[in-house]
């Protein structure tokens, strides 16, 4: 039960480093959750904060950019000084918001919908993505643990923006125009939930069905998007209506009051 109380507080992977607090089995992925709400939480205000002391869009990126560096040096002493296990590294707060960080900085100072860059043309973009490409593969090869829970996120995150520039930039091209192929985008919007259940499905897969690789991964893929797809119609819709619903409702109040107020 203190792992169910951690989960809805979205401490799941604070959770995991707590000694002899065991998280229920299929629900370990969570962990990235708990980093993404945390991350929700803290950014806004500390954006906010930029916003009202009036610096360009490039010190805001500056800064937060110290703030990516910050955390690299940090996963550094903790892999590198204390030694910690990799987990601590691999599902920490602290050592993995600049993962999501690297995409608020790109959204402030080259947001490939809004800004223009006359310098770079088409063929740079699509070099500079070929390349990035190339650089995360690489990463991905790399099986050195001390790499992979130290430079490994930095180079990812940085090397990623080339690829979401040029694809959202240039959509027109025939690799977007492959990725917003039908059965690939289905897959996109069923993905998180997809995240969530693959691991539990498996594992079931495995426990009761089979052992084969191959029809653990068929059987687990199939189970898992039906899951994804009752989530999706029946927790996902419902709870984005509900939403919408109560914003919709603030936004009209607020509309009133301004209107009473101005009359």
């Amino acid at each position: 039960w203190k792992a169910v109380l951690a989960i809805q507080l979205f401490l799941t992977n604070f959770a995991e480093l707590v000694h002899g607090l065991t998280i229920p089995l299929g629900l370990s992925p969570l962990w990235s959750l708990a980093v993404e709400e945390h991350y929700y939480l803290l950014f806004p205000v500390v954006y906010l904060v930029l916003l009202k002391s009036n610096l360009s869009r490039g010190r805001q990126g500056a800064l937060l950019g110290t703030a990516c560096a910050v955390a690299l040096m940090w996963r550094f002493v903790l892999m590198g000084h204390y030694h910690v296990f990799w987990n601590r590294v691999y599902i920490g707060t602290d050592t993995r918001l600049d993962s999501i960080l690297f995409g608020a900085i790109m959204a402030i100072i080259a947001n490939p919908v809004i800004d223009e860059f006359p310098a770079l043309n088409r063929k740079w973009c699509c070099t500079a993505a070929l390349v990035s490409v190339a650089l995360l593969l690489a990463t991905i090869a790399a099986r050195g643990e001390f790499f992979r829970q130290t430079a490994r996120y930095s180079i990812e995150g940085i090397a990623l923006a080339p690829v979401f520039f040029y694809l959202v930039r240039y959509s027109d091209s025939w690799v977007t125009r492959r990725l917003e192929w039908k059965p690939l985008t289905t897959i996109g919007d069923l993905s998180y939930a997809l995240y969530v259940f693959h691991y539990t499905v498996m594992f079931a897969v495995n426990t009761w069905v089979t052992t084969n690789p191959v029809a653990t991964l068929v059987l687990t893929f199939a189970i898992s998007c039906v899951l994804a797809e009752l989530s999706r119609r029946f927790i996902e819709r419902p709870a984005a209506r509900l939403r919408n619903g109560i914003l919709e409702k603030g936004r009209l109040a607020a509309i009133a009051e301004a209107v009473t107020t101005a009359s």
